[in-house]
């Protein structure tokens, strides 16, 4: 029998909603009225589908259907078409699938996601899809020519399929079906390697209004020609989650940089047990010439983590770590294209966001139990809109299938936290007029700036780097600072202790409080006080080994104690969480922050101001780790307390202001974090002393912000006001300073002004490379786009010698 003859032998049809199955002539369910779809289906190739496409020729099959290109009949436009394969045409489950690709795919819109913009059915009942049409291949065929792909290219590739993973997600669509085969690259405007994910056929929408079902389709069709990429949970038929799709992303990645496949068996159930049951190889003893960084090697590991919970939460966090790789990496360039494509979509999470300049120590962790905040929205992606770019009126045509790969995994695991390089008590930021804490250096977001070139690039990694510092005030009363006597009572010492650090006159607090401590009249309470103000004071100062001693000997004494005072043990243990936030020891943060949460809660109530201050350190820990959803809750819990206690305009307010702003401006959401951003700004130049370094931490992220917005007039201003407080509280030679130099020169660079930019690169490259080392991955970075300017001014000679460290 012929393909033209078997529409005329067809006796079974099925119903798509219901699943049951006909025979005979009967066109139209009788129990729901929808049209009955036949189980073969005819060669479509001349014939006119939807009275609209008219079929050209067949060009590939993949998944559950045949790939046919077509022409709309009035708009002259090139499609692609699906249909089901006919041999897979012979269940309703197989049709409630195809129903089920066609819901999923219809509700995505962005750029790295193929475009499925009309399902119908033929007169004779079939199913299909029609999709946007680009000629290209897909990675399986790439890998089948090449073997494995370097650090570079794949790079380009993988993060590109986690913005559009991303966006799935945050429909609340789950692939479970990632593969080789399914990632299209494809020419996009003159460049190449575009991805283009497709075939969502066992895409899962949640929440399933049908767990059963949707199990069962998962088990069924060409998932024995899947197990080389199902996660862990897939394979043992468990409930699955967006963690699901990152470790078989994970296997893709895999399988990419090495050759080969993390898991292989004699047969499917072999490979679905090592999926469960075993680690792959290290990169080296999978492939010896496959020279992978160790930092990425570290990236896919985590992504292959057995348990959901020890890998990446989210598509943004993966692709983050990502992009940080690549822009700490020398050797390892995002094509500035692929960038602006990541960039021109609004997400909640920015699309990209590089490595932290104050951060460059990674210190991968396995997430401990930590309190979470109320409302907990984590791993709820569904928060998140993206706005695709222009249609260029191509479209891909997903074909792609790959025998040996297959779909989803599953992970949540916090960033990867990175340590600061402040701790020598050189670098960072220090705050003003607020107290006992001050945030983390953060990641805010990369906006639509990053397709303009890949410099710009660099400027976020420094503003994300720079972070707010945020300080409570001390609560003690405020008092004229006079020499410390030891006639003066030890409150009257504390007072003055304490003005001195409200006014970060660091030096003369610190003196203060050391002379306090020569009291012979302390009582052990007392002296954790004490100790405790001047942990503060070092932590403002970044003399972070000096602050972790003077809290720990707080924690020591109450411990001691057979009264020991809450509130004191709380303080220390928030202090030691910023300064571990801060170096990027996110384990050890977290410890002593859900510590310090739960005494907060147990003695002073969740509606207590240091509940609301450790609350906003978990925030910033949070963010430093990307878990935007926790941030969010925290600092908003913060925020409502903080403003309560200390009224609309306190320069608490203005911190948690701050801080909350740039979760804001990491979401996209630039006109909220605009509105914080001066509502923090106004509080600080009114409320505390001129030239406060709190007023140009707002300063600078403010100018990230215009810089982000292309408001590149405003953005000079702000990022030269902040410049010219942070020079005259540290100097020239300091890594605040060098981080601003460096998003000046950016700035500049970015608008081809390369004689201003020059001396902006030259100082931040002298100083990181005296304050951090010549090695150091920020001072690397500030090398490479000085060289780089040094080139466009052709002074080449000079560009060699920055080059080789002269």
């Amino acid at each position: 029998m012929n393909l033209e003859n078997t529409a005329k032998s067809v006796t079974r049809k099925a119903c798509i909603s219901c699943g049951q199955e006909f025979s005979g002539d009967t066109a139209v369910c009788p129990h729901d009225g929808t049209t009955l779809t036949p189980l073969v289906q005819e060669d479509m190739v001349g014939k006119i589908i939807g009275e609209k496409y008219e079929v050209l020729e067949t060009i590939g099959g993949g998944g559950m259907g045949m790939i046919y290109k077509a022409k709309h009949i009035l708009m002259k436009r090139i499609v692609a078409i699906k249909m089901m394969h006919p041999q897979y045409v012979s269940s309703a489950s197989n049709l409630k699938r195809f129903q089920q690709e066609a819901q999923a795919a219809s509700a995505l819109n962005h750029p790295n996601i193929l475009a499925v913009f009309d399902f119908g059915l033929t007169p004779e009942g079939a199913p299909y899809l029609v999709m946007d049409f680009l000629e290209g291949t897909n990675l399986a065929e790439v890998l089948d020519e090449l073997g494995l792909l370097p650090a570079s290219r794949a790079t380009n590739i993988f993060a590109q399929a986690c913005a559009g993973l991303a966006h799935a997600h945050s429909k609340g669509v789950i692939h479970r079906d990632l593969k080789p085969g399914n990632i299209m690259l494809v020419e996009f405007d003159q460049r190449k390697d575009f991805v283009k994910i497709v075939d969502f056929g066992i895409a899962k929408v949640l929440p399933s209004g049908d767990e059963s079902e949707s199990s069962h389709l998962t088990a069924t069709g060409e998932v024995f020609g899947s197990p080389l990429y199902m996660s862990p949970e897939q394979c043992r038929g468990r409930n699955l989650d967006i963690r699901s799709d990152i470790y078989s992303l994970g296997c893709v990645m895999y399988r990419t940089l090495t050759g080969s496949s993390p898991f292989f068996g004699q047969d499917p159930m072999e490979c679905m047990y090592k999926q469960v049951n075993e680690a792959p190889n290290k990169f080296f003893d999978a492939n010896p010439d496959s020279k992978v960084p160790e930092a990425l090697e570290a990236i896919v590991f985590k992504c292959l983590a057995k348990e959901p919970a020890d890998r990446y939460q989210t598509m943004h966090e993966l692709k983050d770590a990502l992009l940080e790789f690549a822009i700490n990496t020398p050797g390892v360039v995002l094509d500035p294209e692929v960038l602006g494509s990541l960039q021109s979509s609004t997400t909640l999470t920015p699309l990209v966001k590089p490595a932290t300049p104050l951060e460059n120590t990674r210190e991968i962790t396995k997430p401990q139990k930590q309190t979470k905040p109320p409302n907990n929205a984590e791993l709820t992606p569904a928060n998140a809109a993206t706005t695709p770019l222009p249609s260029s009126g191509q479209a891909v045509a997903g074909s792609g299938a790959d025998a040996g790969s297959q779909p989803p995994t599953s992970g949540t695991g916090a960033q990867q936290g990175t340590s600061g390089a402040a701790a020598n008590g050189q670098s960072g930021q220090a705050g003003q007029g607020a107290g006992r804490w001050t945030s983390s250096h953060k990641k805010p977001a990369q906006p639509a700036w990053m397709h303009w070139a890949p410099i710009a690039a660099a400027v976020v990694v420094v503003i994300v780097g720079l972070g707010v510092a945020v300080k409570i005030a001390s609560n003690r009363p405020q008092s004229t600072g006079q020499p410390a006597q030891h006639t003066v009572s030890f409150d009257n010492s504390m007072d003055i202790a304490s003005n001195f650090y409200n006014k970060a006159d660091y030096s003369s607090a610190t003196n203060q409080i050391n002379e306090t401590l020569k009291r012979n009249d302390l009582t052990d309470d007392r002296k954790a006080e004490a100790l405790n103000l001047l942990g503060d004071i070092e932590r403002e100062a970044f003399q972070y080994d000096g602050a972790i001693s003077s809290y720990q000997q707080v924690l020591d004494i109450e411990n001691k104690s057979k009264e020991p005072k809450q509130s004191f043990i709380a303080h220390a243990l928030n202090g030691l969480g910023h300064i571990y936030t801060k170096k990027g020891e996110v384990g050890k943060a977290r410890e002593a922050l859900n510590k310090a949460l739960k005494i907060d809660q147990d003695f002073s109530g969740d509606d207590h101001i240091e509940f609301a201050r450790t609350s906003f350190e978990l925030g910033n820990l949070a963010l430093k780790e990307g878990k935007i959803a926790d941030a969010k809750k925290y600092l908003l819990q913060a925020k409502q307390i903080i403003e309560n206690a200390k009224g609309p305009n306190d320069p608490e307010t203005a911190s948690v202001c701050n801080a909350l702003a740039q979760v804001y401006q990491y979401d996209g959401k630039y006109k909220d974090a605009e509105a914080l951003y001066n509502k923090a700004l106004k509080i600080r130049t009114t409320k505390l002393t001129p030239g406060n370094i709190e007023t140009a931490d707002t300063l600078l992220c403010l100018g990230t912000l215009d810089f982000a917005t292309r408001k590149y007039a405003s953005a000079e201003s702000q990022l030269q006001q902040a410049l010219s407080i942070y020079q005259k509280k540290f100097g020239d030679r300091n890594e605040t300073v060098a981080e601003n130099q460096f998003c000046l020169a950016v700035l500049y660079d970015q608008q081809k002004q390369y004689a201003k930019a020059e001396p902006f690169y030259k100082g931040a490259y002298e100083t990181q490379k005296q304050i951090l080392g010549a090695n150091n991955p920020k001072t690397l970075r500030t090398q490479k786009y000085y060289a780089n300017v040094l080139t466009k001014l052709r002074k080449t000679d000079q560009a060699q010698k920055v080059l080789s460290g002269q």
